[in-house]
Protein backbone atom coordinates (compact mmCIF):
# COMPACT_ATOMS: atom_id res chain seq x y z
CA UNK A 1 0.00 0.00 0.00
CA UNK A 2 1.11 3.53 -0.76
CA UNK A 3 -0.32 6.62 0.97
CA UNK A 4 -0.38 9.75 -1.21
CA UNK A 5 -1.50 13.36 -0.81
CA UNK A 6 -3.24 14.10 -4.11
CA UNK A 7 -4.06 17.71 -5.01
CA UNK A 8 -5.67 19.11 -8.19
CA UNK A 9 -2.30 20.39 -9.45
CA UNK A 10 -0.71 16.92 -9.22
CA UNK A 11 0.02 15.44 -12.70
CA UNK A 12 -1.67 12.15 -11.63
CA UNK A 13 -4.86 13.89 -10.47
CA UNK A 14 -6.81 13.56 -13.77
CA UNK A 15 -5.88 9.88 -14.14
CA UNK A 16 -6.83 8.99 -10.58
CA UNK A 17 -10.05 11.03 -10.71
CA UNK A 18 -10.87 9.08 -13.88
CA UNK A 19 -10.54 5.87 -11.86
CA UNK A 20 -12.96 7.25 -9.24
CA UNK A 21 -15.45 8.19 -11.96
CA UNK A 22 -15.34 4.73 -13.58
CA UNK A 23 -18.08 2.17 -13.07
CA UNK A 24 -18.84 0.28 -10.94
CA UNK A 25 -16.88 2.35 -8.39
CA UNK A 26 -18.74 5.60 -9.14
CA UNK A 27 -22.13 4.02 -8.39
CA UNK A 28 -20.88 2.05 -5.36
CA UNK A 29 -19.36 5.21 -3.87
CA UNK A 30 -22.58 7.16 -4.40
CA UNK A 31 -24.83 4.37 -3.06
CA UNK A 32 -22.66 3.76 0.02
CA UNK A 33 -21.53 7.28 0.92
CA UNK A 34 -23.52 9.78 -1.18
CA UNK A 35 -20.20 11.11 -2.46
CA UNK A 36 -18.60 11.62 -5.84
CA UNK A 37 -15.66 13.38 -7.50
CA UNK A 38 -16.12 17.11 -6.96
CA UNK A 39 -14.12 20.07 -8.29
CA UNK A 40 -11.20 21.31 -6.23
CA UNK A 41 -11.14 18.45 -3.73
CA UNK A 42 -7.75 17.13 -2.62
CA UNK A 43 -7.30 13.68 -1.09
CA UNK A 44 -5.22 11.69 1.33
CA UNK A 45 -5.44 8.39 -0.50
CA UNK A 46 -4.29 4.83 -0.04
CA UNK A 47 -3.30 3.13 -3.28
CA UNK A 48 -3.21 -0.66 -3.14
CA UNK A 49 -2.88 -3.51 -5.61
CA UNK A 50 -6.11 -4.86 -7.03
CA UNK A 51 -6.57 -8.48 -8.11
CA UNK A 52 -4.62 -7.77 -11.32
CA UNK A 53 -1.69 -6.19 -9.52
CA UNK A 54 -2.51 -2.61 -10.58
CA UNK A 55 -2.23 0.19 -7.99
CA UNK A 56 -5.73 1.60 -7.56
CA UNK A 57 -7.39 3.96 -5.10
CA UNK A 58 -8.40 1.74 -2.16
CA UNK A 59 -9.47 4.38 0.39
CA UNK A 60 -9.53 8.15 0.53
CA UNK A 61 -10.41 11.14 2.68
CA UNK A 62 -10.95 14.39 0.82
CA UNK A 63 -10.90 18.06 1.72
CA UNK A 64 -11.34 21.49 0.22
CA UNK A 65 -10.95 24.99 1.62
CA UNK A 66 -14.16 26.96 1.12
CA UNK A 67 -15.03 30.58 1.84
CA UNK A 68 -17.59 31.45 4.50
CA UNK A 69 -18.86 34.86 5.62
CA UNK A 70 -16.31 34.95 8.43
CA UNK A 71 -13.32 33.58 6.48
CA UNK A 72 -11.96 30.30 5.15
CA UNK A 73 -13.35 26.99 6.37
CA UNK A 74 -12.11 23.45 5.75
CA UNK A 75 -14.65 21.03 4.33
CA UNK A 76 -13.61 17.42 5.00
CA UNK A 77 -15.50 15.30 2.52
CA UNK A 78 -15.72 12.37 0.14
CA UNK A 79 -14.41 9.68 2.50
CA UNK A 80 -14.58 6.11 1.29
CA UNK A 81 -13.12 2.62 1.40
CA UNK A 82 -13.54 0.77 -1.86
CA UNK A 83 -15.33 -2.57 -2.10
CA UNK A 84 -12.80 -5.41 -2.14
CA UNK A 85 -10.49 -3.63 0.31
CA UNK A 86 -12.82 -3.25 3.31
CA UNK A 87 -12.46 -6.77 4.66
CA UNK A 88 -8.95 -7.29 3.31
CA UNK A 89 -7.55 -4.16 4.99
CA UNK A 90 -10.09 -2.92 7.57
CA UNK A 91 -7.76 -0.23 8.95
CA UNK A 92 -7.66 1.71 5.65
CA UNK A 93 -10.25 4.30 6.64
CA UNK A 94 -8.46 5.03 9.91
CA UNK A 95 -5.18 5.45 8.01
CA UNK A 96 -6.46 7.93 5.41
CA UNK A 97 -8.59 9.80 7.94
CA UNK A 98 -5.65 10.00 10.36
CA UNK A 99 -3.34 11.25 7.62
CA UNK A 100 -5.84 13.95 6.63
CA UNK A 101 -6.26 15.01 10.25
CA UNK A 102 -2.50 15.19 10.92
CA UNK A 103 -1.39 16.64 7.57
CA UNK A 104 -4.28 18.96 6.75
CA UNK A 105 -6.77 19.69 9.56
CA UNK A 106 -4.25 20.41 12.32
CA UNK A 107 -1.67 22.00 9.99
CA UNK A 108 -4.10 24.44 8.34
CA UNK A 109 -5.74 25.20 11.68
CA UNK A 110 -9.00 26.34 10.08
CA UNK A 111 -12.49 25.75 11.41
CA UNK A 112 -13.62 22.54 9.76
CA UNK A 113 -16.78 20.56 9.18
CA UNK A 114 -17.73 17.16 7.82
CA UNK A 115 -20.85 15.07 7.26
CA UNK A 116 -20.63 11.46 8.41
CA UNK A 117 -22.57 8.28 8.88
CA UNK A 118 -22.22 6.60 12.28
CA UNK A 119 -19.23 4.29 11.75
CA UNK A 120 -16.36 6.85 11.44
CA UNK A 121 -17.66 9.26 14.10
CA UNK A 122 -15.65 7.77 17.03
CA UNK A 123 -12.35 8.39 15.19
CA UNK A 124 -13.29 12.03 14.70
CA UNK A 125 -14.49 12.55 18.27
CA UNK A 126 -11.20 11.14 19.57
CA UNK A 127 -9.38 13.89 17.62
CA UNK A 128 -11.44 16.73 19.04
CA UNK A 129 -14.28 16.93 16.53
CA UNK A 130 -17.68 17.63 18.12
CA UNK A 131 -21.27 17.11 17.07
CA UNK A 132 -22.71 20.28 15.56
CA UNK A 133 -25.89 21.07 17.53
CA UNK A 134 -27.54 23.27 14.89
CA UNK A 135 -31.07 22.21 13.90
CA UNK A 136 -29.93 21.22 10.37
CA UNK A 137 -26.91 19.19 11.55
CA UNK A 138 -28.43 15.73 11.24
CA UNK A 139 -30.81 13.87 9.00
CA UNK A 140 -31.44 10.78 6.91
CA UNK A 141 -29.87 10.06 3.54
CA UNK A 142 -32.16 9.72 0.56
CA UNK A 143 -31.69 6.29 -1.00
CA UNK A 144 -30.73 6.50 -4.69
CA UNK A 145 -32.55 3.24 -5.40
CA UNK A 146 -35.24 1.16 -3.66
CA UNK A 147 -32.70 -1.52 -2.69
CA UNK A 148 -30.32 0.98 -1.03
CA UNK A 149 -31.13 1.68 2.63
CA UNK A 150 -31.46 5.16 4.06
CA UNK A 151 -28.89 6.02 6.75
CA UNK A 152 -28.72 8.65 9.48
CA UNK A 153 -25.96 11.26 9.08
CA UNK A 154 -24.48 13.93 11.34
CA UNK A 155 -22.45 17.08 10.82
CA UNK A 156 -19.35 17.36 12.97
CA UNK A 157 -17.15 20.40 13.38
CA UNK A 158 -13.58 21.00 14.48
CA UNK A 159 -12.20 24.24 15.86
CA UNK A 160 -8.47 25.03 15.94
CA UNK A 161 -8.63 25.38 19.73
CA UNK A 162 -10.15 21.87 19.96
CA UNK A 163 -7.26 20.14 18.18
Amino acid sequence: MKLIHLTPDDPDYPRIMGMLRAEPLRTQWWNDAKSKVEPGVSYLMALAEDEGGELVPAAWAGYRVDRADDGPVLWCCNNYVRHGFRNRTPELYAQVYGARHRQVVTVLGLPAYTYLYAQPIPLHLADGWVHDRAPDSMGMSRPPAPDVPSQPWWRLRWAPSAG
